[in-house]
């Protein structure tokens, strides 16, 4: 039996924890070993969806990476 999961009462997750979930990702990419930091930004106030993108990467990955990570 699969449960119905009801969205409004997920916890919202913080900046810091999204930007920790990034880096583990964008380190498991092909070059994207030597990546210390990755920070979001905000698209809009309070919406549903979507709402962070990735501002920077530090330190930049090459331009054939950059696309993968």
């Amino acid at each position: 039996m699969v449960q119905k999961i009801d969205l409004r009462h997920m916890p919202t997750k913080s900046r810091a924890w999204i930007e920790a979930e990034r880096l583990k990702l964008a380190r498991g990419c092909l070059g994207g070993g030597e990546i210390h930091y990755v920070a979001i930004r905000r698209l809009r106030q309070k919406d549903a969806g979507h709402n962070w993108k990735v501002a920077d990467i530090v330190p930049q990955p090459s331009l054939l990476i950059s696309g993968e990570v």
